[in-house]
């Protein structure tokens, strides 16, 4: 009996060591730009991030850990929209999950084109923003990650370019945005 229990301790040791080698092959990177695809063609976006980034590139797996937000900034000083997305995965077999998103509505929706842009609907006759209800012509549904798919996983082993493809409906709507491109790079080894 106390040899199998010997070549257990054995086995799970043996495992226990081989794991921090296992683990350090992650790549710590820093999201570096999001680029958005809109009908008038690429936008980079104003990018403010506190989420950090690793990446198995062995298993070809990227996990953010904490928020980052992506915002179109128009020169006015105005914000269009921004994305806020918190605890991103993706991997290279076309997996993407995230804790939570948020549609950021800026001012320039209301101000100029009486409509709230991640709601995806126009002010109605009254010209109020009634929360997509009453008058309200509510054109698609409310913005969201949840119908974009990864379009492309690209490793050189420097750089990280993620893209995300929209299914129909964030292809259509009040201000249409068909992907996202996210440039990350890999940090300085310490």
């Amino acid at each position: 009996m106390a040899a199998p229990l010997v070549a257990a301790r054995l086995a799970i040791t043996a495992l226990l060591v081989a794991l921090p080698a296992a683990q350090a092959t992650a790549v710590e990177l820093a999201l570096e730009s999001v680029t958005a695809t809109t009908g008038s063609g690429e936008v980079k976006l104003r990018l403010s991030s506190r989420a950090t980034f690793d990446f198995d590139p062995a298993l070809g797996v990227l996990v953010a850990s904490g928020t980052w937000i992506a915002e179109y900034a128009l020169p006015n000083q105005l914000t269009r929209i921004g994305h806020k997305v918190e605890d991103l995965r993706a991997t290279a077999d076309g997996q993407l999950a995230m804790k939570s998103y948020e549609c950021v509505e800026g001012a320039f929706g209301a101000a100029f084109m009486q409509a709230n842009i991640c709601g995806n609907y126009r002010f109605g006759p009254n010209g109020i923003d009634e929360g997509g209800l009453a008058d309200d012509e509510v054109l698609g549904p409310p913005r969201s990650l949840a119908g974009y798919g990864i379009g492309g996983f690209d490793w050189d082993g420097a750089t990280l370019v993620l893209t995300l493809v929209a299914d129909a409906a964030g292809e259509s709507g009040i201000f249409p945005e068909p992907g996202f491109s996210l440039r990350l790079v890999a940090m300085p080894a310490p």
